[in-house]
């Protein structure tokens, strides 16, 4: 064989070895992988086909800052449209509810203005009663000064007819003198008749006479003594009893004008008061119109809060079909070999995790304590506990890393425990610390990736 056909033959055998060298190594650069271009193919084809890898490289890592971009964006974008709807439903649940209060309110505002409205009316007819009853007090009173007087008038005859007595008994008492001394004149004639004998006779007959108009007149005395004695004990009686009246009179007179200043004050207060009453039942009235016109507002606001409620439903189902789209993306970025790989996927990560606890705390998810893993379980936290690298390990912002990357899964299993138990406030404040605890991390992995 001369040397030109063995040239030739090794020619062909080399430019078959750089075919398959140049398949393999654009198919591992469609598949994202690093192959060694300069040990496979000749210095001729190595120069162009390192420079395409760059290229891809170099775009592999572009999508994957974008996707992880577009990644945190969507996640931010549905946590912020969650607290809006949890806010939307709150405004929707608590309209509704004013609206009932309202209504509520509205009608016992009407019922309070009713009565009001009955109560004055009953007021100034109390008032009308009061000032009869002030009348007829005043009336009685005239009537009890009228009786005073009538008493007053009853014990001075009493008291003249008392001395009247006394007068004739006095006066008796002098016939009572005069008709024993008659007697005793008579019985003295009696006994000088006797001395003179028949002659003395008609003296005798005129003696005994007088002597029996004596024993009348004392017989008569005696009972008139006994019939003034009863009447000065009647008389006694009487003007105790005209005393006692008169007091009750006059008691009864001081009552009368104490109980007609008392309903005089009544009739007063009374009327101030339904006065009182009537302004309020006007009020009321005008409070109804106002929570007439609050309560349609509050349904409308009930009515603008349904709809923004449909509203975030249809953002949170848009935002949820571009994160099927960035899953996909991912899904397709995973199996290649991109510089700072997982680091920019722990940014998302973190973002997704974010938005989860988000979801969670007004309803949209039903995520538990035991779905969240702790910080050694993660993307990161593996990759965090596999670095082996001592000068990767020996900078700030690895060692900086692991604190508040644990915050974030402690603060957010919490949360969900609490929310759990029904404690949305206590569930708030830890998604609360976690976004602190995550915005840190993510500082942290922005200043690993920068500094490759």
């Amino acid at each position: 064989m001369t040397h030109s056909a063995t040239a030739r033959i090794a020619d062909t055998t080399d430019a078959a070895l750089s075919a398959q060298a140049l398949e393999d190594i654009v198919t591992a650069l469609t598949n994202g992988q690093k192959p060694d271009i300069a040990a496979m193919v000749p210095a001729v084809f190595a120069a162009p086909l390192e420079k395409l890898a760059a290229a891809i490289h170099q775009r592999d890592e572009v999508d994957l800052a974008r996707t992880v971009g577009f990644s945190m964006q969507a996640s931010e974008a549905m946590a912020a449209v969650a607290k809006i709807t949890g806010s939307v439903r709150e405004v929707n649940d608590r309209s509704s509810n004013m609206a009932a209060a309202i209504e509520e309110l509205n009608a016992s505002v009407g019922q309070i203005s009713t009565a009001a409205g009955s109560s004055s009316e009953e007021m100034e007819n109390a008032a009308l009663q009061s000032r009869e009853s002030a009348s007829a007090i005043t009336n009685m009173q005239g009537a009890s000064q009228k009786i005073a007087a009538t008493m007053q008038s009853m014990e001075e005859r009493v008291n003249a007819l008392s001395r009247a007595a006394e007068q004739i008994g006095e006066f008796v008492g002098t016939i009572e003198a005069i008709a024993s001394q008659t007697n005793l004149l008579a019985l003295n004639a009696t006994i000088e008749a006797a001395r003179a004998g028949e002659a003395g006779r008609g003296f005798a007959v005129v003696a005994n006479e007088v002597k029996a108009l004596s024993g009348q007149t004392q017989k008569a005395t005696e009972d008139i003594q006994k019939r003034i004695s009863q009447l000065t004990t009647d008389m006694s009686g009487l003007l105790d009893a005209v005393g006692e009246a008169r007091s009750a009179v006059d008691e009864g007179e001081a009552m009368s004008t104490t109980a007609s200043e008392k309903v005089t004050e009544v009739e007063q207060l009374v009327s101030s008061n339904a006065g009182r009453m009537s302004e309020l039942a006007g009020v009321l009235a005008e409070q109804t119109e106002a929570t007439n016109e609050l309560s349609e507002n509050v349904a409308t606001v009930a009515q603008h809060a349904q709809v923004a409620a449909g509203n975030a439903q249809e953002v949170i189902t848009a935002v949820g079909a571009s994160e099927s789209l960035i899953a996909e993306q991912f899904a397709a970025l995973d199996n290649r070999e991109i510089k700072n790989f997982i680091r920019q996927r722990a940014k998302s990560d973190h973002f997704l995790w974010k938005k989860n606890l988000s979801e969670m705390l007004v309803g949209l998810n039903n995520i538990t304590e035991d779905e969240l893993v702790d910080h050694h379980s993660c993307r990161l936290g593996k990759w965090y506990d596999a670095v082996t690298d001592e000068q990767l390990r020996n900078t700030p912002a690895f060692a900086a890393l692991v604190t508040p990357h644990q915050q974030v899964h402690d603060h957010g299993r919490k949360a969900a425990a609490l929310f759990a138990q029904g404690d949305r406030i206590g569930a708030s404040a830890e998604v609360e610390k976690m976004e602190a605890a995550s915005a840190d991390v993510v500082r942290i992995l922005d200043e690993l990736i920068a500094a490759g």
